[in-house]
């Protein structure tokens, strides 16, 4: 099991390139793939662009923005805060990083 029915982690982390991650969606539900790049700029189709997001090979549908990534931690059973889905499709989507928020925000977890 990948981390679909326990606690989310406080903890933060920005995997790199290759690390296996995991969404929530309300719309696509649960899905995994992988991060592709760490440090994208992505226009939308609204014309919208977004700077520094991750780039994943998550399954994302419309309704899914706002939900989290994670990765699982099998080791230690821990699921790391990532982000949260800003927009993508069935084979890209993308990701704003907790750190990030949290920085502009001046938030953290808890």
């Amino acid at each position: 099991m990948n981390g679909t029915s326990n606690n989310l982690s406080t903890t933060t982390s920005n995997p790199g390139v290759g690390t296996t991650i995991n969404k929530i969606g309300i719309s696509s539900g649960h899905t995994s793939g992988k991060v592709l790049s760490t440090s994208v700029n992505k226009k939308f189709s609204d014309g919208t662009t977004v700077n520094n997001l991750t780039e994943t090979s998550v399954k994302t549908m419309a309704g899914d923005s706002g939900g989290i990534f994670y990765s699982y931690i099998s080791s230690s059973n821990t699921r790391l805060t990532l982000g949260i889905v800003v927009g993508g499709s069935s084979t890209k989507s993308y990701y704003s990083k907790a750190s990030s928020i949290n920085s502009k925000l001046g938030t953290s977890r808890y």
